[in-house]
Parts: structure tokens; C-alpha cells; sequence
């Protein structure tokens, strides 16, 4: 429900919220977190197989573990039970909202080295939450006859979002500011993180009579 026009916004007890902060968690950090389909607890996998020597790949995971982080959830709960300030509740605000970076689209390609050239085996793409440390992908070089594999990945994993601030440190925290500073913050990460920014992952194999060493040189990070 938006803020009442004139309405004050003050916090009622440390487990119990009103106005602004049930708007920011509702609009912000649910509905992002909506948006979410992997996270460390439910890892992406291909669809297909490939052959190999030393073992076949089947239905590999398409994202590696240590790129995904837990599903969880910050929510503005954690500030003074006083009168709320704009400086306060705003610094709440722009902390939680640049927290949300960790979820971001990608997509993920398998490539398998076949004998007469590489073959793209399946495609995956979507929402998930990110490791912000972003390590980097594991890598291996990809070589002739042997059970090999390497990764890489491409994208911005440096994005700091920065809302549109419309309330002011010293102001009173008047409602319709209020509103547009929520719908900012949500409109900040869509545009960097669900519209744009996209990460792009590539896992290639090698083939049982791969003819030479390949894959393993492609701009990995």
C-alpha cells in the first residue's frame, strides 16, 4: 500500500513496521527476489550429453558452484525505534537496494568438441543469485583424446547502483518522496541488473577424438 499523502513515517517497534519500510521491502526486495530462479541451493543444469574419454558428460551443471550465493533476503527491519529521518532511512535504503546486484541475468552455453568441429549441446539462460566476490571461473585447458573442460565468462561484475535520490539528509521524510525514492531503487536494479548486464557463461568438453587442443584460451576471468 503507497504512503498516505501527509502521513507520518515513524517505526512503531523493532519487529513491528510501517509505511515507508513495508513499501521498500515489499516493492524492492520482494519483487526482486522474485525474479529469482538459481542460487546455491538450486544450481542450473544443462539438458544433454557428450562423449569423451574417461567418462561422458551428461546434464552438467550450468553455472559453476562457487559463481552462485544463497537466496537470501536483507529487509529494512534493523533502524532506531525513533522518529525516522531522511539521512537514516535513506542510507537503509541504498545500502539494501545496492545489496540486490547479487541477482542478475545469464546465460550459459555448452560447447562439445565433436570430431568434425564444436557443437553447441544446450543453452541456459536466467535469473540467479550471484557470488558478489565473482571468483574466478574454474579453467582447464581442453585437450586432445581426455575427459577436459573449461570455463569462461564475460560481463560487468563491478555494477554499484545509484537511485535517483529524492529525499534530503536534514528534510523531513515526506511521503511522496518517499514513494519515488522506493520506485527509484527498484527501477535503478531493473535497468543494471534485470533489463542490462547480462553475464554470459561458456562451458566447453572435449569429444572422445577431439583433434587438437581447444577452448582454452577464450577471454576466461
Amino acid at each position: 500500500m503507497a504512503l498516505a499523502q501527509g502521513a507520518d513515517i515513524q517505526k512503531v517497534t523493532a519487529n513491528s513496521i510501517v509505511g515507508v519500510i513495508s513499501d521498500f521491502n515489499a516493492i524492492v526486495v520482494n519483487q526482486a527476489h522474485s525474479k529469482v530462479q538459481y542460487h546455491s541451493g538450486n544450481v542450473p543444469h544443462f539438458s544433454g550429453s557428450g562423449t569423451s574419454t574417461g567418462g561422458n558428460f551428461t546434464n552438467p551443471a550450468a553455472l559453476p558452484a562457487n559463481q552462485l550465493a544463497a537466496n537470501s533476503q536483507s529487509t529494512m527491519t534493523a533502524i532506531g525505534d525513533d522518529i525516522i529521518t531522511a539521512s537514516s532511512l535513506w542510507s537503509s535504503m541504498l545500502t539494501i537496494t545496492r545489496y540486490l546486484v547479487k541477482i542478475r541475468k545469464f546465460t550459459s552455453t555448452w560447447i562439445h568438441a565433436q570430431p568434425a568441429s564444436p557443437v553447441t549441446v544446450n543453452t541456459v539462460t536466467g535469473w540467479a543469485v550471484f557470488n558478489t566476490a565473482f571468483p574466478a571461473v574454474p579453467t582447464g585447458t581442453v585437450t586432445v583424446d581426455s575427459h577436459t573442460k573449461n570455463w569462461t565468462r564475460h560481463g560487468n561484475t563491478s555494477i554499484t547502483l545509484s537511485p535517483t535520490q529524492t529525499i534530503s539528509s536534514g528534510d523531513d521524510a515526506a511521503a511522496a518522496n518517499m514513494n519515488t525514492a522506493i520506485n527509484n531503487c527498484y527501477k535503478a536494479w531493473v535497468d543494471s541488473c534485470y533489463n542490462a548486464n547480462k553475464l554470459t557463461y561458456t562451458y566447453y568438453t572435449c569429444h572422445s577424438n577431439c583433434h587438437s587442443n581447444w577452448g582454452d584460451a577464450r577471454g576466461r576471468r
